[in-house]
Parts: C-alpha cells; structure tokens; sequence
C-alpha cells in the first residue's frame, strides 16, 4: 500500500485514499498513452516500420481500454458508495461514517 493519507495507523482505509491513489494509477496510465502516441507519431515520421508501428497502435489500445476501465471503476464505485454516504449524513449519522470514506478491513 502506498503512503496516502489515511492509510497508516490502524486508521482504515478511506474511499478518499482508493480514490487518491486509482487517480494516480490513471494519471500513469494517461501518461504512458500519451508517451506511446507520440512514440508512433515519430515513428511515422521517419518511417518506421509497419510491424512496429502496428505493436505501438495496439499497445495505445490496449493502455486506453484500460484507462477507460479504471474510469469507469470510479464512476461505478462513486455512484454505490456515496448515495450512502450521504444518506447516513441526512440521518444524523456518526461523523466517521458519513464521511466520505470507507473502510477496508484486513485480512
């Protein structure tokens, strides 16, 4: 696990943490698309070959599927999570569980 805050110290580990760092895992993943796209676009300009520039397009593919999947990770987890969230909040819930967190437990 990495060093978000929230995550150490027998704290739990909060929806804001996953959240914090599956966007960093997407932030990377955006990063290594655009890196790939401009690897084809130079490879394109001096003529690369075709089987290279056929593995780089399916490598950019493949790496935006899998940002689309991490995006959609999100929007489904946020459209669960937090409706309940906010209702333990209207009820007058305890503060530690209507926060905008989650707990996961060890194990």
């Amino acid at each position: 696990m990495s060093e978000v805050a929230g995550t150490q110290g027998g704290g739990g580990y909060t929806h804001a943490a996953w959240k914090q760092e599956t966007g960093n895992v997407l932030l990377v993943t955006a990063a290594g698309v655009r890196a790939l796209e401009e690897m084809l676009a130079s490879q394109a300009a001096v003529g690369g070959g075709q089987t290279l520039m056929a593995q780089i397009q399916g490598c950019i593919v493949t790496g935006s599927e899998l940002l689309r999947q991490g995006l959609d990770l999100v929007d489904a987890t946020d459209a669960r999570y937090l409706p309940v969230a906010e209702a333990i909040a209207r009820a007058g819930g305890r503060a530690e569980v209507a926060d905008v967190k989650t707990y996961h437990q060890p194990g």
